[in-house]
């Protein structure tokens, strides 16, 4: 290579790693902390793990449940005296449809049958854990009953 010999060009190189004169070299490897250092931020790690999965699991705790509404649909007209009311919820939640208590199976569904006034019919489905909001969800019926058209006219004066 350019003439030049390869011995002393390579024992050279194999020294020039080492620092000249026994100075330290100028750069230092590597980031040295504080022992304790580490030790808090371990900690702050650990605790802010800690209240996250609190706060996750109390965010869950308060959340209302899952309500679905199976029966009737919404904004039904019927022309039946009585009307099933139901659903799916998690288990474990009180269910309430216009105020009165529903047995909630094992599996989260609930059924009901109410009778129905004449004309608009609201009827509110609420459903609540223990600790939780409450889920609600409003259904509107109409019911309408047919007439009969062999059935006599009252009222009218022949």
């Amino acid at each position: 290579l350019l003439g030049l010999p390869v011995e002393p060009l390579l024992q050279q190189y194999s020294h020039d790693d080492k620092p000249l004169n026994n100075t330290t070299p100028s750069v230092t490897r590597g980031l040295r902390l504080p022992k304790w250092w580490l030790e808090k931020y371990v900690l702050i790690v650990v605790a802010v793990g800690i209240i996250s999965y609190l706060g996750v699991l109390g965010f869950h705790t308060v959340w209302p449940p899952s309500l679905v509404i199976t029966s009737p649909a919404v904004d039904l007209t019927t022309n039946t005296p009585t009307l099933q009311v139901g659903g799916d919820t998690q288990v474990g939640t009180h269910v309430t449809i216009n105020g009165e208590v529903v047995t909630v199976s094992e599996v989260g569904h609930f059924a009901e049958v109410l009778p129905l006034q004449l004309g608009l019919n609201i009827i509110t489905i609420s459903a609540r854990k223990t600790y939780s909001r409450t889920a609600t969800q409003v259904r509107r019926v109409w019911f309408t009953p047919t007439v009969s058209a062999t059935a006599p006219a009252t009222g009218i004066v022949p």
